[in-house]
C-alpha cells in the first residue's frame, strides 16, 4: 500500500525486530529487491517495541516522518498527498488522518470525526483529544524541521500504552491538524496475550492519568481555565477507567479517594 502511493518521494524504513517467522525476512527481502526506496534492518535481538519505534525514527533522513504498524491499512494512493498537502498549507507541525476500526464482521468504525470535526484552536485538538483519548492520531505526518527529535519525539517505555503520554503532550506544544478527507484502517488481531495485556493497560492508564492530571493542572502554557478543563477531563477519563473495571467496594474506596484527591488540587473539592 505504501509502495502505491501517489507521492512518490518517500523512503520506507523497515525494521524487523528479530522476527522469529523466517518467512518475514523472505518478504523483505523481495521487496527490497524490487524497490530502492525500501531500506531494511533485522534487529539480531529483539529490541523492544520502542526502541525499535525510535530505530526507525533515527534511520530516517527526510523532513517529514510517519510511523506505520503491521496491523495498518492504507487504501487511499493519495494518502501521504493528502496529508503532506494540508500540513504544508495549513503551517501546522503534525497532520492526523480519520482513523478506523475494522470490527470482527468486516465493518469499519470510524472514530476521530466525531471528535476533531469542530476543532479550530490547539486548544480545541487539547480538549478534543482529552475526552476521547483514542491514540489512532499517533500515526500521523510529522513536520520533524519543527520537533526536537531527541527530546520531544521521545516515547516512555515504562507503560503498556505510551501514546497517552505522548500525544496529549504533542497536542499542548505543537499546531496540529486532522485531515478527514483520506483515512487508515487499524486492524488489531486479537491474540493469547489480549487478556493479560488489557490488564496490564488498565493498571498503566491508572498511572498515565494521575501523572498527566498533575502535568495539566500545573502548566503555564494554558490558561486557567483551560487547565482545569483539561484536567477535569483527565479526572472524569479516569473515573470512567475504574467505574468500567471495578464494582467492589475497596476498589471503589479508592478510587474515591484518588478522585477527590486530584479535584483537592484542582480547587475543586473540600480537603
Amino acid at each position: 500500500s505504501l509502495l502505491k502511493q501517489s507521492h512518490t518521494n518517500l523512503e520506507i524504513i523497515i525494521s524487523d525486530n528479530c522476527s522469529t517467522d523466517a518467512t518475514v525476512k523472505a518478504v523483505i527481502d523481495e521487496f527490497t529487491q524490487k524497490d530502492p526506496r525500501i531500506k531494511a534492518f533485522i534487529q539480531p535481538k529483539n529490541i523492544g517495541m520502542i526502541p525499535n519505534f525510535e530505530f526507525v525514527l533515527e534511520q530516517a533522513t527526510a523532513d517529514y516522518f510517519m510511523w506505520k504498524a503491521d496491523d495498518d491499512i492504507i487504501e487511499d494512493p493519495d494518502f501521504l498527498s493528502k496529508l503532506y498537502t494540508k500540513l504544508n498549507q495549513s503551517d501546522s507541525d503534525f497532520a492526523f488522518a480519520e482513523g478506523y476500526y475494522l470490527l470482527n464482521g468486516g465493518e469499519r468504525k470510524p472514530i476521530l470525526k466525531n471528535v476533531y470535526e469542530n476543532c479550530k484552536s490547539r486548544f480545541d485538538y487539547l480538549n478534543a483529544f482529552t475526552k476521547s483519548f483514542s491514540c489512532l492520531e499517533f500515526y500521523g505526518l510529522y513536520n520533524l524541521k519543527k520537533f526536537n527529535k531527541k527530546t520531544e519525539l521521545k516515547i516512555s517505555d515504562e507503560v503498556v500504552c505510551p501514546d497517552l503520554i505522548y500525544l496529549p503532550t504533542l497536542f499542548l506544544n505543537h499546531k496540529v491538524l486532522f485531515v478527514p478527507e483520506t483515512h487508515y484502517i487499524y486492524r488489531h488481531v486479537p491474540n493469547n496475550d489480549t487478556f493479560v495485556r488489557n490488564l496490564n493497560l488498565f493498571n498503566d492508564r491508572q498511572v498515565v492519568m494521575r501523572e498527566l492530571a498533575g502535568m495539566f493542572a500545573e502548566t503555564e502554557k494554558l490558561k486557567s481555565h483551560e487547565r482545569k478543563e483539561i484536567t477535569l477531563n483527565i479526572v472524569h477519563y479516569y473515573e470512567f477507567l475504574m467505574k468500567s473495571h471495578f464494582s467492589i467496594s475497596r476498589f471503589q474506596q479508592k478510587k474515591i479517594k484518588i478522585v477527590n484527591g486530584l479535584k483537592i488540587k484542582l480547587g475543586l473539592g473540600k480537603g
